[in-house]
């Protein structure tokens, strides 16, 4: 059976859609879109000086929370992407975080620094999906309900990036694994009694 999406609506960061034809195929796109949709996350912050009273995992833990979005033109493995934090005397929000190649999505206060405390330090990036952790989703909760015409689904992006980039990257993700399950089974299917394969 085929699956098809109708009524698809984009409201800000949120998408819903309805799968037709066949509920295994909504289970795995809710899957894909959970383990598969590669994004890029802080892999390494090394701060360089901090007067603070916090300790540099602290800082480091809060600046693995927020999420990142390569700019559009960036080119290059994520590997190469490399962010600056200089701040003196004053609240450290996620604005603070500079890079050709990269932005934070959502604003937010990092930490308070008194007017004789700095901060400086740089952030390295890898690129990842939330199957291997989940630092790397870009969505929020999948939710799907089945009914009778079929299964309606929705999700909310974590990033500012528009939702259809997550829906179009997971359903490219799971045309992948099917192309590649497909290639398994003929390679590795028992022949037939006429000599052929299956």
């Amino acid at each position: 059976m085929v699956a098809r999406l109708t009524d698809l609506r984009v409201q800000g960061r949120r998408c819903s859609f309805v799968v037709r034809g066949d509920q295994n195929f909504a289970n795995a796109l809710r899957r894909a879109l959970l383990s598969d949709v590669q994004t890029v996350a802080p892999s390494s912050v090394h701060v360089t000086e901090n007067t603070s009273c916090m300790p540099d995992e602290y800082i480091a833990h809060r600046i693995g929370m927020v999420p990142f979005r390569r700019l559009g033109d960036a080119t290059g493995p994520a590997s190469s992407v490399v962010a600056s934090l200089d701040v003196s005397g004053r609240d450290v929000t996620c604005a603070d975080i500079v890079s050709g190649d990269i932005v934070p999505c959502r604003g937010g206060t990092i930490m308070t620094l008194t007017a004789s405390q700095e901060l400086h330090l740089s952030i390295s990036f890898e690129a990842g999906t939330g199957g291997t952790h989940s630092r790397f989703l870009p969505v929020g909760p999948v939710s799907y309900a089945v009914a009778a015409d079929g299964v309606a689904m929705s999700f909310e992006a974590i990033t500012d990036e528009v939702p259809l980039v997550y829906l179009r990257s997971a359903l490219a993700a799971l045309q992948t694994r099917v192309c590649s399950a497909r290639s398994y089974v003929r390679e590795h299917a028992a022949p037939t009694e006429c000599g052929r394969d299956s």
